[in-house]
């Protein structure tokens, strides 16, 4: 095993056969913004392979907070982006960029994080996970609160109250270090479905805000 892994496999739960079981993976990151970004670059460190879908182009508001980009990427497609900086970091890793998940194969990934920040979007991607079987992993970052959640039986689409949604980023700002939060903890509700823990966040919703130094996990 490349000693790049070799703190991960110290792991109890992890060890060279996780570690391998990590390697053999593939997870779909559909938006790569400021929570995207972290989840991919959580998942590329532990050997992960990726595959990166976002339509946007990298923008000059984007700098404050999604790592993978530079002002020399502002113009550009943020999958081909991201992916070519990921690259860099773990050159040992598949990595894929995409525009658009609908043309996709769900069953290819054995798990999908969404990060994205329409409702619209959300349901539809649930949706299809619910119908290839794929674990889902919900994440966002608005304003100061992250919000992660995991599902594997019901799926989002199917609690989901009718609505506009929350309001993005765009209209109530966000703070840095909520989306690293959801990304990480998105990556590891990843890691942990990849190997099989237990531990995650199926049926539940964990919120944290760090305006107020608030957690809280919501039955859903």
């Amino acid at each position: 095993m490349d000693a790049r892994y070799a703190r991960n496999v110290l792991l109890k739960n992890i060890g060279t056969k996780g570690q391998q079981m990590l390697c053999n993976s593939i997870v779909l990151i559909i938006g790569v913004g400021g929570v995207g970004c972290h989840a991919a670059a959580e998942l590329a460190g532990m050997g992960v392979n990726i595959t990166l879908c976002d339509c946007d182009k990298v923008e000059r508001t984007n700098l404050n907070r999604q790592f993978l980009y530079d002002e020399d990427d502002i113009g550009l497609d943020k999958a081909d982006a991201a992916r070519n900086r990921l690259e860099q970091f773990n050159p040992q890793i598949r990595i894929r960029a995409e525009m658009n998940f609908q043309g996709l194969d769900f069953k290819e990934f054995d798990v999908v994080i969404d990060c994205t920040d329409n409702l619209d979007s959300r349901i539809e991607i649930s949706r299809e996970c619910k119908t290839k079987g794929v674990p889902l992993v919900y994440a966002s970052a608005v304003g100061y609160v992250a919000r992660v959640s995991t599902f594997k039986k019901k799926y989002l689409h199917e609690i989901a109250t009718k609505g506009k949604g929350e309001e993005g980023c765009d209209a109530i700002g966000i703070f840095p270090p909520a989306a690293a939060i959801a990304g990480s903890i998105a990556a590891s509700e990843a890691a942990k479905l990849i190997l099989g823990m237990k531990g995650g966040l199926e049926g539940k919703m964990l919120v944290i805000d760090c305006e107020k130094n608030r957690t809280s996990v919501l039955k859903i």
